[in-house]
C-alpha cells in the first residue's frame, strides 16, 4: 500500500520542535508494525511550524504533481488546509482532525467542517467532537503514547538531581510554553503566588525551552503535571503524564474527562482558586493519584494499539 501523508506540522530542521512530533511518532510506530507500507510525507511549512501560510499555495504545484503521478492508494491529511488542497482526491482522502477550534464561530471552524465534508473517512481525536458529528462514516483515533519513552521513573531522586531540581519540594510541571496565551499559564502563576503566601514547599517549572527529547524525564520527575489550556483536540500532554504515573491536573478540554479518573488526577475549571485547590488535593494525596498507566493502556492509547486501528482504517478506505 502506498500512502501519502500531507501535514503542516512535522519536526525538521528550523521547525518549532513541539509541533507535529506526534504525527512523526504515529508514522514511525505504524512502520514498525507494517514495514511493507510505502509512505511519503509532504510537509507544507505553515505558520504553525515556523513558516507562513502562503506556503500552502506556493507548494500546491509540487503537491499536484505528487498526487497525479505518485499512484498513492491513500491520502492522509493532518490539517484542514491540507484537505482543501486535495478535494479532487476526496474518494481516497482521510483527514485526522487535530484542530481544537471545530465548534466556535471562526472562519477556521467553517473550513474544518468543509474539510470534513470532502473527506471519505474523517478521524476524530476528540471523543466529544466524534460524538457530536453526524457523519455515518467516521472514526475515533487519538494519537498514541509511546509507553517505552513515557514511563514511570525507576529512580526519581536520581532524575531530580540530574535536572537540578530540589529534593525537598513538590515539583509542579507546566510543560507548555507559558508565552502561548491559549495555555492559560497566568492562572497557574497566580496559584503559585497563593502557594508562596501559604508557605507551601512547591517548585513550579514552566516549559517552552525544555527540549522535546527531555520531556519524558521531566514528567517522570514531577509530582504533578498541569495542562489547563482553553482548548485541546485530544490532550496528548495529559496522556504522557498518566503514562509516567505522574498525577495530572487538567481543565475540561479535549479528552481530559475520558482519560482522567480518581487513579491519576483531577479535572478542574480554569480559575486560580480551582487550580490551587486541585494542586493541594493532589499533592497531599500523591499515592492516590499516581497509578493511571494501566488504565491508559486499557483504553488502547499505546502506540501498538493505535497502529493496528489506523491500519484498519487504511484498509477500509482502500476498498
Amino acid at each position: 500500500m502506498r500512502i501519502l501523508i500531507i501535514t503542516n506540522m512535522y519536526p525538521s530542521v528550523g521547525d518549532v520542535s513541539w509541533r507535529g512530533s506526534f504525527i512523526k511518532e504515529q508514522l514511525d510506530a505504524y512502520l514498525e508494525h507494517y514495514g511493507d507500507a510505502k509512505i511519503d510525507v509532504f510537509h507544507i511549512k505553515g505558520s504553525v511550524s515556523g513558516g507562513n501560510n502562503f506556503n500552502y499555495l506556493a507548494n500546491y504545484p509540487k503537491l499536484l504533481r505528487k498526487l497525479l503521478f505518485g499512484r498513492f492508494d491513500i491520502v492522509h491529511c493532518h490539517h484542514s488546509f491540507c484537505v482543501l488542497l486535495c478535494i479532487p482526491w476526496f474518494y481516497r482522502l482521510i483527514y485526522t482532525i487535530h484542530e481544537g477550534e471545530l465548534n466556535n464561530t471562526s472562519l477556521r471552524s467553517w473550513l474544518i467542517k468543509l474539510a470534513i465534508h470532502f473527506t471519505k473517512i474523517p478521524i476524530f481525536v476528540s471523543k466529544n467532537e466524534f460524538d457530536k458529528s453526524k457523519r455515518k462514516e467516521k472514526k475515533l483515533l487519538p494519537c498514541g503514547v509511546n509507553f517505552d519513552i513515557f514511563k514511570p521513573a525507576t529512580d526519581k531522586v536520581f532524575l531530580r538531581k540530574l535536572m537540578k531540581l530540589p529534593l525537598d519540594q513538590k515539583i509542579i510541571l507546566f510543560p507548555a510554553d507559558p508565552n502561548r496565551p491559549e495555555k492559560n499559564a497566568f492562572i497557574l502563576k497566580m496559584a503559585e503566588i497563593t502557594s508562596l503566601h501559604k508557605n507551601r514547599k512547591w517548585k513550579f517549572v514552566y516549559g517552552g525551552e525544555i527540549p522535546k527529547v527531555e520531556m519524558p524525564n521531566w514528567m517522570a520527575a514531577a509530582d504533578v503535571v498541569v495542562s489547563i489550556g482553553k482548548y485541546e483536540s485530544d490532550g496528548l500532554v495529559v496522556k504522557e503524564a498518566i503514562a509516567c504515573n505522574t498525577a495530572i491536573l487538567s481543565t475540561d478540554v479535549g479528552n481530559s474527562n475520558y482519560y482522567i479518573n480518581s487513579s491519576c488526577g483531577l479535572v478542574v475549571t480554569a480559575n486560580q482558586d480551582a487550580v490551587y485547590s486541585g494542586l493541594e488535593t493532589i499533592l497531599d494525596n500523591l499515592t492516590t493519584f499516581s497509578c493511571g498507566r494501566e488504565r491508559l493502556r486499557s483504553l488502547g492509547q499505546d502506540m501498538g494499539s493505535v497502529s493496528i486501528r489506523l491500519n484498519n482504517i487504511y484498509m477500509q478506505s482502500y476498498k
